[in-house]
């Protein structure tokens, strides 16, 4: 019986992918024109929206989100969430509809059709390189400038063998600092337990999602890092204590 389940929840692994390629092609052209400038990006911003409730809708994903009432439309925030599943791509435009661009791996970029266009909408970082960790900070800040905000998982990784939140790494709060914006703390609550990232298993459901009150920064110094940290590890780890995780 075991055999058979697991064959299952495989099966609709591959689903799920053929999904979200589906998708992306499909919407490939009117997302490559969106990124093509940036004057299209509150275009893309939608069309990225509506790419991730097609590809969770019709991976039999549904999704609640809490505290949209702690965002401030006209503000600019350093988005800041656990990371344990592909999902949380999705599930971050749809809870936080505002325009943003991730900080992300630059591995990515090398998917075919999605890798193009997550390659201009974003900011891409090789960790392995001095350079490029460098070149995040006056990116970061030409984004803020443009009106956008930024989006970190500051975990690092989406490998949760035996802890629900990992340590997480000092860059999402060095630059919020450095910004002078607020952290905004969001909690996938599901994700990893409905579509993890490092084993192939899962099944559709429900994908919750808490955006917590904005954490201000302004009057900070580099000095307060560790603290700022401390403190949004603790509410994104209590949300899912709270769950169960």
């Amino acid at each position: 019986m075991k055999i058979i389940y697991n064959t299952i929840q495989r099966i609709w692994r591959i689903w799920v992918t053929a999904m979200a390629f589906l998708v992306t092609l499909i919407l490939s052209i009117p997302l490559l024109i969106s990124v093509s400038t940036p004057k299209f990006y509150g275009f893309f911003s939608i069309l990225a929206r509506i790419w991730s409730f097609a590809i969770l809708l019709l991976s039999g994903f549904v999704f609640s989100v809490k505290g949209r009432k702690n965002i401030d439309y006209s503000r600019q925030y350093m988005i800041v969430s656990n990371h344990s599943s592909a999902a949380d791509i999705m599930l971050s435009y749809l809870s936080v509809p505002i325009q943003f661009v991730f900080v992300g791996k630059v591995e990515l970029a090398k998917i075919p059709v999605f890798g193009t266009i997550y390659k201009a909408s974003n900011i891409l970082v090789d960790r392995r390189s001095l350079d490029s960790r460098r070149s995040i900070l006056p990116k970061a800040k030409h984004e803020i400038e443009r009106g956008r905000s930024i989006c970190i998982y500051p975990e690092g990784t989406t490998k949760h063998h035996t802890r629900r939140l990992m340590p997480f790494k000092d860059g999402a709060f060095v630059l919020a600092i450095d910004c002078g914006i607020p952290i905004l703390p969001v909690t996938f609550l599901d994700n990893a337990t409905l579509f993890p990232s490092d084993e192939l298993k899962g099944h559709p459901g429900l994908l919750r999602a808490i955006v917590d009150a904005p954490i201000e920064t302004k009057g900070m110094s580099i000095e307060d890092k560790e603290r700022l940290k401390e403190q949004v590890y603790n509410i994104i780890d209590s949300r899912l204590a709270e769950a169960g995780r």
